[in-house]
């Protein structure tokens, strides 16, 4: 398993990003009524992305409820009767499922698959969206994280790169965050280029929160008056926009086998077909990762 940083990217995130803005792909997820894992750092915006995959689906006229799985009471909160009812026609947000104990998976798969048996095969009662700072395919293949409840969950996944990568929306950001503090935003001054500049190259370690912030300190006193932006910033804040080309070619691999080997379910030879590899080349990728496909197996425990 490749080592632990303080936030790793999700295995897909460069991919995802290249392919499609966040905005399309939460589009395409509230389009339709499965699972959603929403990934990304502390501050990404993963909060605020669940609120708009909900307003943009069918069940926004439904409750939409979060339920914080850092919190020790929210076991019972899953486990008491009448729940599946209070949501009916709603969006559950699960925030930081991949800090779930095992009790609370077991409860969630539970949960679920009672949903999905309500349905009969129809429209699911409750559309559960999951958020999670690490990936999650990672901790099935650790066994920290139940493989059914992985299923279950991540039908479609939705990446929220860092602030760091996507600064050219920092200008739609601030208006955003402007308007959210009652600003009609047809009477706010441009932003002054030097912050933009700044903002361009700063390594936002707290990601939309501390923009959100930020804008909140620096809006305009009145008509008339200027942005109060502070200078961008103490140099050992930021924080380099991309990891070396060498590491971050190491955790696509490492990433890229451990999906491969849990789609399979540790069948070495469909894995290798997937890969466009021979099997013995991917026997030699999996030594170089440290992988032992039997762990992917079904009844492995992972």
């Amino acid at each position: 398993m490749r080592p632990q940083t303080a936030h790793p990217e999700p295995r897909f995130l460069c991919g995802a990003v290249a392919m499609e803005t966040v905005g399309s792909a939460l589009e395409r997820a509230a389009a339709t009524d499965v699972g959603v894992v929403l990934y990304g750092e502390p501050g990404a915006g993963k909060s605020f992305a669940a609120s708009h995959l909900h307003r943009l689906s069918p069940r926004r006229q439904g409750a939409l409820r979060r339920l914080s799985l850092r919190d020790p009471g929210a076991l019972a909160s899953l486990a008491r009767p009448g729940t599946c009812a209070e949501l009916e026609g709603g969006t559950l947000v699960l925030e930081g499922v991949d800090e779930a104990s095992a009790e609370a998976q077991t409860v969630l798969v539970g949960m679920l698959e009672t949903w999905s048996a309500v349905a009969g095969g129809g429209e699911a009662p409750v559309r559960v969206v999951a958020t999670s700072e690490h990936d999650l395919a990672e901790a099935v293949a650790g066994g920290r994280f139940r493989t059914d409840l992985f299923y279950l969950l991540e039908v479609i996944p939705v990446c929220l790169p860092p602030l760091r990568q996507r600064a050219e929306e920092i200008p739609e950001l601030v208006t955003e965050f402007a308007c959210r503090a009652g600003r009609n935003p047809a009477a706010l001054p441009g932003l002054p280029r030097a912050f933009l500049e700044q903002a361009m190259g700063y390594g936002w370690p707290g990601n939309l929160q501390e923009l959100a912030a930020m804008v909140i300190r620096a809006l305009p006193p009145g008509d008339g008056d200027g942005w109060c932006f502070p200078p961008l910033l103490h140099p050992r804040l930021a924080t380099p926009c991309l990891p070396p080309f060498h590491t971050a070619k190491r955790e696509f691999e490492q990433s890229y086998v451990t999906r491969l080997l849990l789609v399979t379910g540790g069948n070495v030879t469909q894995a290798a077909e997937f890969a466009g590899k021979a099997r013995k080349d991917f026997y030699a990728l999996m030594a170089r990762n440290g992988m032992d496909p039997s762990q992917f197996r079904p009844g492995s425990g992972a």
